[in-house]
């Protein structure tokens, strides 16, 4: 069973729709921003939320990062299965400049 959900993409195409995701407005946030907002706040039972420091909300955007670019990388792999040469390479390029370019 997990290996039918990596099999279909399913997990990269969450990613990438939340990655492209356009805001309701221009400059607006999409999923992506609300998500790093949400992971930057402390919010104790009692008490006051407060923002975490600098190098935990670093952390947890380098973690959404990661998870980017696994999910692009293992998409890629299987996808190169399938593909003649040229037309991955066209294909990759296409995806990966499109990722660079956000």
């Amino acid at each position: 069973t997990e290996r039918k959900i990596i099999d279909t993409n399913i997990i990269f195409g969450m990613i990438l729709a939340a990655t492209f995701e356009k805001p309701s407005h221009g400059n607006g946030p999409n999923s992506m921003d609300y998500f790093l907002v949400a992971r930057s706040i402390n919010a104790p039972r009692r008490g006051r939320p407060n923002f975490k420091t600098g190098g935990s909300i670093s952390s947890d955007s380098n973690v959404l990062l990661k998870l980017i670019r696994h999910s692009v990388c293992s998409h890629l792999v299987r996808k190169s299965r399938g593909m003649e040469d040229d037309a991955f390479s066209l294909y990759a390029g296409e995806l990966l400049d499109g990722m660079q370019n956000l």
